[in-house]
């Protein structure tokens, strides 16, 4: 007859037999290149990826790529959780719960000292999402490299909202000369 004890012992097998060789195989897969097309079915997604940030400057220094890969993240909802010489990495969503790519735990770092393009690792946090992949992850990292671009292209053409001080420098508009009789949606009979 099961009782609490044997569930128990049950429950420790099955971690020691299934869940830790799972986990120790996704920390020693290698990270894949991030391919053009989707993959319908992915076997413990990890991925590796290039962000240009801001490539009107390449030679541009560590600190400034850091300050915008941070920038980049944290806008897409990341913290930075560890530095050290080698790798800064940030993290999003729940370590223990969550299926779907916006709640599961993912984790982004970055090899320093950063250079432009970033080379970026993607993957999963817990063991929960990382046994396979039908596409939200590749996503992810599709919408990363999109989002670093958009960033990028509004650098470039200069179209990254004006400072405070460059309002102030900027001449004053003059007013609207135009009176509401000048509305040309307005009928002549009104």
């Amino acid at each position: 007859m099961w009782d609490l004890e044997s569930e128990i012992w049950i429950a420790v097998i099955f971690a020691t037999l299934v869940i830790i060789p799972l986990r120790i195989t996704y920390s020693l897969k290698y990270f894949s290149r991030l391919h053009q097309k989707q993959p319908s079915y992915c076997l413990l997604p990890k991925y590796r990826l290039s962000l240009p940030l801001n490539s009107a400057a390449p030679s541009q220094e560590e600190a400034a790529i850091e300050e915008e890969l941070d920038a980049l993240l944290t806008e897409l909802g990341f913290t930075q959780t560890h530095q050290d010489e080698n790798f800064v990495s940030y993290r999003r969503g729940n370590p223990f719960f969550g299926f779907s790519i916006n709640s599961v735990c993912l984790i982004v770092a970055a090899k320093l000292p950063l250079t432009n393009p970033v080379d970026v690792r993607v993957r999963y946090r817990a063991v929960t999402g990382v046994l396979f992949d039908t596409g939200d992850l590749w996503r992810f990292c599709q919408d990363l490299k999109h989002q670093a671009a958009v960033c990028d292209s509004l650098a470039e053409m200069d179209m990254v909202a004006p400072t405070e001080e460059e309002d102030e420098m900027a001449p004053n508009a003059p007013p609207d000369s135009r009176s509401e009789s000048d509305n040309p949606f307005q009928s002549p009979l009104d």
